[in-house]
């Protein structure tokens, strides 16, 4: 391609990626993102919620895609910005978990992400929210939120801090109790922890949802009972091994929309595609079918 054939594009890219990996992200994209195939300009978020504001700079430019270039934060808040919108979300993975571009098979090594925009097509995906705040790939209370919120703080990132941090607070977490409404059908429980998956996983190939299909038009809801201490091992083995759909302990419903209320009167702790946030109920979770082009 050349000329007015290029596909014209942002990358909108947290900085902090690359600080955390001693790479000059801007080189990188100059090194690898095809001239020929791409009509680029590179764009830094400054703090938080930047990248958001940088989408929605890069729509009123009259982009064909947005390539976020971080982790799932960053996907994130560049996606939010696109849904509904003809304009593509392009992702070069820099997180520690990376669920939506492990979903999508996009790769996780950044100069094989660059390379592949100039051959990738554009896929349409399901999108949720929470609230009205857009997810990707995961939204949900209870433990894993509860450690996410305790990462967040952490000084220490990385797989292993991750891994770290649960088995230190398993022990001591308390199962809530919940009330769920979709349909028909209302079911008051305990829970130790609740997930609406639009994707399968939350990353690191942590597969909550081993059967979800990104475009199918629903969300799973993925509600994990209080178990015996014996049993983590086990789960934790089929959550990487992508069969925790066959544990006694899940119940996985197809849902288009569900509220959820807590027996708490303070503020529950949530993540929203692994970001963690405390909100008061009740809660509303919907899909948005056929929302958001990928490049993939």
């Amino acid at each position: 391609m050349q000329g007015n054939d290029r596909r014209r594009v942002w990358f909108v890219v947290n900085p902090l990626a690359g600080k955390r990996t001693n790479i000059d992200l801007a080189q990188l994209i100059r090194d690898h993102a095809s001239p020929t195939h791409l009509a680029y300009e590179i764009h830094f978020s400054q703090y938080a919620g930047h990248s958001s504001l940088l989408a929605q700079e890069a729509l009123a430019a009259g982009v064909e895609a947005v390539i976020a270039v971080g982790g799932d934060g960053t996907i994130n808040e560049v996606a939010s910005q696109l849904v509904g919108s003809s304009v593509a979300l392009g992702i070069v993975p820099f997180g520690s978990g990376n669920g939506l571009a492990r979903h999508l098979h996009i790769p996780l090594e950044p100069v094989r992400a660059l390379q592949n925009l100039a051959v990738y097509s554009p896929y349409t995906i399901d999108t949720a929210t929470l609230n009205g705040r857009p997810f990707f790939c995961t939204a949900g209370v209870g433990f894993d939120a509860h450690v996410g919120a305790l990462f967040a703080r952490s000084v220490r990132r990385g797989f292993r801090s991750y891994v770290t941090t649960t088995l230190q607070e398993y022990f001591k977490y308390e199962s809530h109790r919940y009330r769920l409404c979709w349909d028909d059908q209302s079911l008051a429980l305990e829970a130790f922890t609740i997930t609406f998956a639009n994707a399968g996983q939350y990353g690191n190939n942590a597969w909550i949802a081993p059967k979800a299909d990104i475009a199918d038009g629903v969300l799973d809801l993925c509600v994990l009972r209080p178990f015996p201490h014996y049993v983590m091992p086990v789960l934790g083995t089929q959550l990487f091994r992508r069969t925790l759909d066959q544990s006694p302990y899940l119940d996985i419903h197809p849902v288009k929309k569900v509220v959820l209320e807590c027996d708490t009167s303070v503020p529950t702790p949530l993540h929203i595609d692994g970001e963690p946030l405390a909100l008061e109920g009740p809660f509303t979770i919907a899909i948005r079918p056929g929302s958001l082009r990928v490049l993939c």
